[in-house]
């Protein structure tokens, strides 16, 4: 289930990222590539939950961890409005999963609650990208509603755009 980031999981949260270094951006993860310390990563995500605290050239967003039995899962960020990058390029819904947990389902139920979040938000129509290689994340979009938009090339990479309505 998604929940609010706790500081009952910061040693998995950070050892989500030690895990995903190798990533240039861990998807839906607020840059948790950027921090190596729990509180600072803490203070830039709830920076991102109010326009009077937002940094420049970012959206409000709010970050969720995926946890099953207790365990981290897999990491979303849901961006309330897009700037012109974020609707080329990013879409509304971040995600990942932990490499150790891929492959078994846990990305279309992490989707479809993400989505049950937008609609609180009052979201009607969500964007989600993904490289046009990333063949599990194109399915776990379709899986969930996704219609095909277009693609985009962002710098070498090709994404491919999707619109969900809700």
């Amino acid at each position: 289930m998604l929940i609010n980031v706790q500081e009952e999981y910061k040693e998995a949260i950070m050892q989500y990222r030690l895990e995903h270094l190798d990533e240039a951006v861990i998807c839906g993860s607020g840059d948790l590539q950027n921090y190596e310390h729990y509180e600072d990563w803490k203070k830039w995500i709830d920076c991102h939950e109010q326009k009077q605290t937002l940094p420049k050239g970012r959206v409000c967003a709010r970050q969720y961890l995926f946890v099953e039995e207790h365990q981290l899962l897999g990491m979303v960020n849901i961006r309330l409005e897009l700037n012109d990058y974020l609707f080329q390029y990013g879409g509304h819904i971040g995600y990942s999963i932990a490499r150790n947990q891929r492959g078994k389902g846990y990305g279309k139920k992490m989707l479809k609650e993400a989505l049950a979040i937008c609609r609180q938000f009052a979201m009607h129509d969500v964007l989600l990208v993904a490289k046009k290689d990333n063949l599990a994340s194109i399915h776990t979009i379709i899986s969930n509603g996704g219609v095909f938009e277009n693609e985009v090339k962002d710098g070498k990479e090709i994404l491919k755009r999707y619109f969900i309505h809700i």
